[in-house]
């Protein structure tokens, strides 16, 4: 994870902006692929070609060979599944009093007349 927070960082200082699929597919490579000159051969890349400056997932995986890529985890999805609720306490009323106006008046009224 720290040559993954040093890549990004080297991104960032060259005026470059990471996509956060880019983000994902860099943390989700094996280990075998050093994210640091991954990002670096991608500027490099950017400013050649003089393209955009945002880094996206589409140029990384360009550069890796597919045998390098770590397998996207699943996301579950869990529809009509209703959890057990049970609300202790409701601190709705002590949060927004009913007459907030007047409590603001209140509040920075002194602050005005100074």
């Amino acid at each position: 994870m720290a040559d993954l927070s040093v890549a990004i960082s080297k991104a960032l200082s060259e005026g470059f902006q990471v996509e956060a699929n880019a983000f994902q597919f860099l943390s989700n490579l094996s280990s075998e692929v050093d994210p640091e000159s991954l990002v670096a051969d991608v500027i490099r890349r950017k400013k050649i070609e003089g393209q955009s400056t945002m880094i996206t997932r589409s140029d990384l995986q360009d550069i890796v060979p597919e045998d390098l890529f770590a397998p996207d985890e699943a996301v579950q999805q869990v529809f009509g599944q209703a959890g057990d609720l049970e609300v202790l306490s409701d601190p709705t009323t002590q949060i927004a009093p009913l007459e907030a106006d007047v409590g603001f008046k209140k509040l920075f009224q002194d602050r005005y007349w100074r």
